[in-house]
């Protein structure tokens, strides 16, 4: 498994939100397992994505589907997405 964070601009979170949600599915069918979101403290229509993936391959497939860019591109998302791939080395409690 592979983790992807995924830093997006949105033009208003309160209505980016409920469509992400609303395609969970979409992406469990595509190998995703997880996704973390956050928001920007300085900027609440900035959202950081945790994912988990099966595979960077299936990552790819998703974030290159036309309909997965129509849905980004409906919800409101400005512009790319940064994707950087990581491995998880550990959880670490302080």
């Amino acid at each position: 498994m592979i983790h992807a964070i995924v830093i997006s601009k949105v033009k208003d979170f309160g209505d980016w939100l409920p469509v992400f949600q609303g395609h969970a599915s979409e992406r469990l069918e595509a190998g995703c397992t997880g996704a973390n979101v956050f928001r920007s403290v300085s900027d609440p229509n900035e959202v950081h994505i945790v994912f988990g993936w099966s595979t960077a391959e299936a990552l790819n497939l998703f974030m290159t589907n036309p309909k997965v860019q129509q849905m980004m591109a409906a919800a409101g998302t400005i512009g790319a997405p940064a994707v950087t791939l990581v491995d998880e080395i550990g959880n670490y409690a302080s």
